[in-house]
């Protein structure tokens, strides 16, 4: 069974890293990051004086700049700038494997926190994978695109790191889990670093954390490195929150008078949580299913715990969403947050058939949505694939244009063709997994100029093919 579970585990790494090496840079944050934060928008053409991150003293500076005139997302976007200058080789590997690292923490979460490789479920493991794939929205912008990855993934695999002795601690509150002396310590930090990861959700967590604390304070079970770690998640929070970046922000749109409740921006943020919710509709159904059948037995505290962490965490899921109803802006990839959540309330479901004998999916129905949860795998996979590959055959090109344009000397603006738009059919039956980066005709725009940049050339523009002849 172990040397089972390394291959199951090296099959996702390898189809994840393949993703990961036919998706090229994509065309404006990844490109902007490569620099030092200049100390303006991200919007605005980088200045001609502007310097390439070469170090990691110069990410720090850069990260301070940002911290201070950007937004305050300090932690992930250490990881963006390093990353994008050491190289997308790199990026690809580590990126694959903190996937693989994600689906294992939400298996270890079901499985009440403890952490083993040897008692993992091969089933259990490859249905959390099923699950990431079908139902994320904007699958390519979590997962694939450089900037989004750091932004999205590595902070839920952080957060859920952080979260993960909580867990077992909520099903062992007897037990005492750490022994040394500096581990409040070492949990305040750790709190700091996973409350600067997400304004969506480490709200909720902080709320639900501190109600179960207090609610179990006199408790002589109770561990320093609990409330230490707590502490350091409402510190972490307010370092991202309060950054004065996001003031920065925040005064822009006052300035340039834009409504943030007119009712076509209101509608877009509507849309979008319809659309997120609508992709979590199956996992939904499961858990009110698994509930009403569990509320008609009589379970031992155990199970009662269990059912009530996947009930918190479903809370949790559904409020990370709707509060980006009150943000300026609300892109489909935000909702990943609450996919995780969601996909763990499910695998504590999922796990509790084991723990209790009792079958929350007729066995029929299993087989017919493991057999028709496979077609769809395939076809999808397929699909993404052939779309990436289309994407890294364009940017191969792109990048060897840019090389000779650069070699001749030239001094005008580089024209190139935009990529072709994916055929309709491939976009649907990759179930919009892909990533269609593309510049502007406009070779004074933002991500045109990081581009130019950030490849050493006088400047570039994409037109249509229309425009070219």
């Amino acid at each position: 069974m172990y040397k089972k579970n390394w291959l199951s585990i090296s099959l996702i790494f390898i189809i994840m890293l393949g993703l990961n090496l036919l998706t090229p840079l994509c065309f404006g944050d990844d490109y902007v990051y490569a620099f030092i934060w200049p100390g303006q928008s991200m919007y605005v053409p980088l200045p001609e004086t502007v310097q390439r991150v070469s170090s990691f003293q110069d990410i720090l500076l850069s990260q301070w700049s940002h911290y201070c005139t950007g937004n305050g997302r300090m932690i992930s976007h250490l990881f963006v700038q390093f990353f994008v200058w050491q190289g997308k080789t790199v990026f690809n590997f580590a990126n694959a494997l903190v996937f693989v690292l994600l689906i294992l923490e939400i298996y270890w979460i079901s499985n009440k926190g403890v952490v083993s490789l040897k008692q993992v479920k091969t089933g259990v493991l490859f249905w959390i994978f099923f699950v990431l794939w079908m139902f994320t929205v904007n699958f390519g912008g979590v997962y694939l695109w450089l900037s989004g990855s750091c932004n999205y993934l590595w902070m839920s695999v952080i957060l859920l790191s952080f979260l993960m002795l909580y867990v077992r601690k909520y099903f062992q509150m007897e037990t005492r889990l750490i022994e040394f002396s500096f581990g409040k310590y070492l949990f305040l930090l750790l709190g700091i670093i996973a409350g600067w990861t997400n304004e969506n959700t480490v709200c909720w967590i902080i709320l639900f954390l501190t109600f179960w604390l207090f609610q179990n304070r006199k408790r002589e079970s109770m561990e320093p490195w609990m409330w230490t770690g707590l502490l350091g998640l409402c510190i972490g929070y307010a370092l991202l929150i309060f950054a004065p970046g996001n003031a920065l922000r925040a005064s822009y749109y006052t300035e340039h008078s834009i409504n943030l409740w007119e009712w076509g921006r209101i509608q877009q943020k509507l849309i979008t949580f319809g659309l997120v919710e609508f992709f979590q509709v199956f996992l939904w159904f499961f858990v009110f299913t698994s509930y009403k059948k569990l509320s008609q037995i009589v379970m031992d505290e155990c199970a009662a715990r269990q059912v009530s962490l996947s009930k918190i965490f479903c809370v949790i899921s559904l409020l990370s969403n709707a509060v980006m109803l009150l943000a300026p802006e609300f892109p489909s990839r935000s909702g990943f947050f609450s996919l995780i959540f969601l996909t763990i309330a499910t695998a504590l479901m999922v796990r509790m058939q084991e723990f209790i004998g009792i079958k929350l999916i007729d066995e029929y129905a299993r087989k017919f949505l493991s057999v028709l949860g496979s077609v769809c795998f395939l076809i999808t996979l397929c699909a993404t694939y052939w779309g990436f590959g289309l994407t890294h055959q364009y940017d191969t090109n792109l990048i060897e244009a840019v090389r000779l344009h650069k070699e001749s000397g030239a001094s005008l603006v580089l024209e190139v063709l935009s990529p072709p738009e994916h055929p309709a059919r491939l976009t649907w039956a990759s179930l919009q997994h892909l990533i269609h980066p593309e510049l502007t005709e406009d070779a004074n725009h933002w991500m045109n100029v990081a581009f130019s940049r950030y490849y050493g050339i006088q400047g570039i523009r994409m037109l249509k093919e229309k425009n070219k002849e």
